[in-house]
């Protein structure tokens, strides 16, 4: 009789155990934990980048701010940088470039920071040499490609990959693309336009090399109907449709709103949606945006200015628009930074 009862009780045990398991490996969702964190940055900031655990702002007003992991500024390495005179600030693959102009703007100086923020002179950077595209701002690169977009507002615009093996550009008309990510053996292409109507969508392309070939003329970066579709007329219904070509799937085109960051977790991409004041995180699964979480925020993202990402790092830059109300008037810029399942929403005074 004990040793019945004692069988009893493990079998329960037991299967309260799997059930646990079942639970928990169903619930593929993560709890994400978001922050809200002020820094007053005193100039409204033209671009930012990623660069070893800081986050390095160049303004309008031709200075950099320079903020660290704990949303310090770093005081002493901003001076340091101001004493250059830049007029540019770009990152290419993990290097920040610094452009700095002649007085007659007849003459480029390239230098490139260190992760100290050493600075080291160049005479021309690699990426613009003969042994590779001459294209300054990229959206991904590996191995095989380099991806850089094209866009002409509202009236269009096209994602272009730059093939390394071959030398062939393939590209796919998207409306201003602002982000590739790659997981899963796929290319996630994310467009971004606020101009009438805020719209954003995803293209996802599983083999670059199937997109059209695209010759290097003078159109190379501009609208994809005036260039590629001269040559290939019947490619498809001009209307577009929202449909993609040569196996490039789009999807997300329906939602309304603006993308304000795109992050990967465990495996699977996010994306944080904003319409109003309403932010929405939305998963990409099986070629569509689902909704996981909802938090609000009293600004609206007007446009989106600018992704990065570094290492698990991935950041958002956005202007702001009028939706919502609140008594912190003065903000005009936010950053979105996921890491794993945290989001800082980082207020920019």
């Amino acid at each position: 009789m004990f040793i019945s009862f004692c069988r009893y009780i493990f079998m329960r045990f037991l299967l309260f155990t799997i059930t646990v398991i079942v639970i928990i490996g169903c619930n593929t969702s993560p709890d994400f934990r978001i922050n809200h964190i002020s820094i007053d940055i005193e100039e409204e900031i033209k671009t930012v980048a990623l660069h070893n655990n800081d986050i390095v702002c160049y303004t309008y007003g031709n200075r950099f701010v320079v903020i660290d992991h704990s949303y310090k500024r770093k005081v002493t390495v901003e001076k340091q940088l101001n004493k250059l005179k830049i007029d540019n600030l770009y990152k290419r693959n993990d290097t920040l470039w610094l452009l700095k102009n002649s007085k007659d703007e007849s003459e480029e100086n390239w230098l490139c920071l260190t992760t100290d923020y050493s600075v080291i002179h160049v005479d021309t950077p690699y990426f613009l040499k003969k042994t590779e595209i001459p294209i300054i701002e990229t959206l991904f690169q590996d191995n095989d490609f380099i991806v850089y977009a094209g866009c002409v507002g509202e009236f269009g615009g096209t994602v272009f990959f730059y093939d390394r093996k071959s030398g062939i550009t393939y590209s796919h008309p998207c409306t201003c693309p602002k982000q590739v990510l790659y997981s899963n053996g796929s290319y996630y292409v994310i467009s971004a336009l606020s101009h009438i109507v805020e719209h954003s969508y995803i293209i996802r392309i599983s083999n670059p090399r199937k997109l059209f070939i695209t010759p290097q003329y003078e159109f190379f970066n501009h609208n994809w109907w005036a260039g590629v579709d001269s040559i290939y007329k019947s490619a498809y219904d001009k209307e577009y449709n929202h449909v993609g070509l040569n196996g490039a799937k789009i999807y997300g085109d329906t939602l309304g709103g603006l993308i304000a960051l795109n992050y990967g977790y465990m495996g699977n991409l996010y994306s944080i949606l904003t319409e109003d004041s309403t932010y929405t995180i939305m998963k990409h699964e099986n070629d569509s945006l689902v909704s996981v979480e909802s938090f609000s925020f009293c600004y609206q993202s007007d446009f989106a200015k600018d992704f990065q990402m570094d290492n698990d790092r991935y950041l958002g830059f956005s202007a702001i628009g009028n939706g919502g109300q609140c008594e912190e008037s003065k903000i005009n810029q936010v950053m979105f930074i996921a890491q794993q399942n945290k989001i800082d929403i980082i207020k920019l005074y």
